[in-house]
């Protein structure tokens, strides 16, 4: 008890600290090699555990009911880094950044985050992609469907991250 006691206490504090970072996979060609974008993970850089990978503090930022405000920060962190990216390569429309998004993400109110962030930055959407779990989807299936199909509709494209591991396997 105590201990999961100070772990909401730290997961709380590290939002107020700034302890949260935004690491980048890239995604290769298969066929060239080359990189045409990265996937954005957040990570959690603890004053003591050192870096702590998302799998390891999400669930509980989930279960303390922060998965909005790391959705929000995640997605603002992303756009601005493409926008980064599209000014120093103007000649490559293929980059783009992919973001998870959970159960808790799937809803109007991230469209309207993700319609802010990119405005913010002048950035359309098509260098955007949002990755989903099965399982998220499934938790309410009608409103994550229209979310998606209203992305998609602003030019942000849908992966589904975990294909074969849950429902559909």
């Amino acid at each position: 008890l105590l201990a999961r006691v100070q772990s909401e206490q730290e997961i709380r504090a590290a939002f107020a600290r700034g302890e949260l970072e935004l690491h980048h996979q890239p995604v290769h060609d298969l066929v060239n090699g080359s990189i045409v974008g990265v996937e954005a993970l957040a990570r959690w850089r603890h004053p003591y555990r050192g870096l702590v990978a998302a799998g390891d503090f999400v669930p509980l930022v989930e279960e303390l009911g922060l998965g909005t405000q790391l959705g929000e920060w995640v997605v603002g962190q992303a756009v601005a880094a493409l926008a980064v990216v599209r000014a120093a390569y103007p000649d490559d429309p293929r980059f783009r950044i992919g973001i998870n998004l959970s159960a808790q993400d799937l809803t109007p109110h991230m469209i309207g985050v993700i319609d802010r962030a990119l405005a913010a930055q002048g950035m359309s959407a098509d260098g955007l992609l949002v990755e989903v779990t099965e399982s998220s989807v499934a938790q309410d299936e009608r409103e994550a469907r229209s979310v998606l199909q209203e992305l998609r509709g602003r030019g942000v494209e849908v992966a589904i991250d975990d294909f074969g591991t849950g429902y559909a396997s």
